[in-house]
């Protein structure tokens, strides 16, 4: 399951409220990249502690913020940072 915001335009409005007219798509056998971050808990408020996920389907042509997913199989890379700056 990925959830995508629509397009935002001027006067932006706060993160609170574009979330709230997030589209819900369910993507059944695809194939594509999951990409992402993991926040810790005592950064929390720079952003939300925890794992942040995207999903971009193979073709490019959908994804969004991925919130459920199972995998038949894959390949994990990682990326260590040491500090914010």
């Amino acid at each position: 399951m990925a959830y995508s915001m629509k397009r935002q335009t001027r006067p932006f409005p706060p993160l609170t409220e574009a979330a709230k007219q997030q589209a819900e798509k369910v993507f059944t056998n695809v194939q594509g990249t999951l990409a992402g971050f993991r926040t810790p808990v005592y950064a929390q408020g720079i952003g939300a502690a925890g794992f942040h996920l995207h999903f971009l389907r193979q073709d490019r042509q959908a994804g969004g913020h991925a919130l459920d997913y199972r995998l038949r199989s894959g390949k994990v890379r990682f990326a260590q940072g040491a500090a914010f700056r």
